[in-house]
């Protein structure tokens, strides 16, 4: 199970489809095994490595492959629950002068990440994660615009920073199922006053495919 809230989430949307439609094959059961997963902005690593994602896409899984894209992506390989040593990791940003940027993935995840782009960037990026994921593309931010930045404490650099703020109806507009959790899902996150909900949201072309979409 999931060692973060995001990852445990992510874990009961693809294993509570296959619990409560009583037995029905989703598409992202071992029986139908992904084996591609990009994760742009994995940070230190703790919410991709510790997903039941990981357990379906391990080094039993031919032409399995696990990349993390990230400027401050963890150092270290060093981890208790051994599950790092499978990702292929760059350490930059996401974007043209990536290696990986036209790979296809079967997932692709983008987890606390697109706030830190302005908004004009970050449609772009999903724009591009729906030409390259083929399977699913889970995005998880905060609703509305939080404010994050150095000014709040050193723990906060100027990669940290906050630029954009999103709504359910940014992602609903792209067809994208969406869950917003309640309202005080971060309470006081970033020394701000004040408690904000979060949007975790998804799209799924296995189950719709990109040719019958909008």
């Amino acid at each position: 199970m999931a060692q973060t809230r995001i990852g445990h989430m992510i874990d009961q949307l693809i294993y509570g489809t296959y619990i409560l439609n009583g037995g029905y094959k989703h598409p992202l059961v071992p029986e139908q095994p992904a084996k591609t997963w990009l994760d742009v902005g994995s940070g230190n690593g703790e919410a991709c490595t510790t997903m039941d994602l990981n357990w379906m896409l391990d080094d039993r899984t031919e032409g399995q492959r696990k990349v993390a894209v990230d400027p401050k992506t963890w150092e270290s390989d060093d981890d208790r629950a051994g599950r790092r040593n499978d990702w292929e990791k760059h350490r930059m940003l996401y974007d043209e002068n990536c290696p990986v940027w036209n790979d296809h993935f079967d997932i692709v995840t983008c987890l606390d990440t697109i706030e830190h782009l302005q908004k004009e960037e970050g449609e772009r990026w999903l724009d591009h994660f729906e030409e390259v994921a083929d399977r699913l593309i889970i995005i998880f931010t905060p609703c509305g615009f939080l404010p994050q930045g150095p000014e709040q404490g050193d723990k906060f650099d100027e990669l940290e920073r906050h630029l954009s703020g999103w709504e359910v109806e940014d992602f609903m507009k792209r067809g994208y199922c969406v869950y917003r959790t309640p309202n005080d899902f971060h309470h006081n996150p970033t020394g701000v006053e004040g408690d904000w909900a979060a949007i975790l949201a998804w799209r799924n072309f296995s189950v719709e495919p990109k040719d019958t979409q909008r």
